[in-house]
């Protein structure tokens, strides 16, 4: 039996060969894979571990982490992609959210953050971003903050 991997793996080859543009090779991937709301059980047993994961991992890389704030877990926020995450580019499974705070000065800020999750939503690891830079030849992509896991 071929896997999710393995097919996603294939489709990736023939999008690399041209096959494929990269809005067919999306709708493959798609169609592949159930959307999350569809298994509503594993569905708030993601939602609980994201909560868990922001409140008890998260949260702890910020100065006043008892002011920090976060969106409730969206269908819309559950993707997969392409990302540049610490230099290299890699295909994953991802939650693209935010935190909102406040800095040591009490200034507000908005902070774009990516949480790497499993096929089971569970986070793995949470990325901030990180900006281009010509000199170092620095693309602007991801940078992994934490690998840690909250059990469920």
């Amino acid at each position: 039996m071929v896997t999710t991997q393995e097919k996603v793996s294939l489709l990736s080859e023939l999008m690399t060969k041209g096959v494929l543009s990269a809005g067919e090779f999306d709708r493959a991937v798609a169609a592949l894979e159930p959307s999350p709301a569809a298994d509503e059980p594993a569905w708030e047993q993601g939602r609980h571990l994201y909560e868990a994961y922001l409140s008890t991992v998260v949260t702890k890389a910020f100065r006043s982490s008892a002011a920090v704030t976060f969106p409730p877990l969206e269908p819309t926020m559950v993707k997969r992609g392409w990302i540049l995450l610490d230099g290299k580019k890699r295909y994953i499974p991802y939650i693209e959210t935010y935190i909102d705070g406040a800095d040591g000065l009490g200034a507000a800020f908005r902070e774009d953050i990516l949480i790497g999750i499993d096929e089971q939503l569970a986070p793995v690891f949470w990325a901030q971003p990180h900006r281009s830079n010509r000199l170092l030849h620095i693309e602007s992509g991801w940078t992994t903050m934490s690998l840690r896991r909250v059990k469920p």
